[in-house]
């Protein structure tokens, strides 16, 4: 029996574990919530994982760090031109285009990092945390039940 699997981290219950500049752009480490959606018997089951992930945009050296790490993010967002993705986003996510990637802390600090092409990707192993209510099915997946 086949089945289909669809990943996304939410940025709300993720943890921001570094961010690192280097000639090339930002990586952001995150230990991310991971929202998993599995195709089951013609319906979406949920479950939350808890996994490393890398945010990497290429963008121009600028002033991003911060002295906050570790710390929780409160909510975020990846907008790629004109399409956004608040809070949830695709994993794994590759996006070219006026990219921005914004996060904002438990303790108020918000991050920005901006650049011209974005990747998203899983790069550790998950944890399982919890099943996720079928009420938290991403807008996407409740718009094609038959995929």
């Amino acid at each position: 029996m086949s089945y289909m699997v669809r990943s996304w981290i939410e940025f709300h219950d993720s943890h921001l574990d570094a961010i690192a500049m280097s000639s090339d752009g930002a990586s952001v480490h995150l230990r991310a919530y991971v929202h998993r959606w599995e195709r089951r018997d013609g319906e979406w089951v949920g479950t939350g994982w808890i996994q490393p992930v890398t945010i990497t945009v290429r963008t121009s050296p600028g002033p991003v760090a911060t002295r906050e790490t570790p710390v929780d993010v409160w909510v975020g967002s990846i907008r790629v031109d004109e399409t956004v993705h608040n809070n949830l986003v695709p994993l794994p996510f590759e996006g070219t285009g006026a990219v921005r990637v914004v996060m904002e802390l438990i303790t108020g600090a918000v991050i920005e990092v901006a650049g011209d092409q974005v990747t998203l990707a899983a790069t550790g192993d998950a944890r399982f945390v919890e099943n996720v209510p079928a009420d938290l099915l991403p807008p996407d997946l409740n718009a094609s039940q038959t995929s």
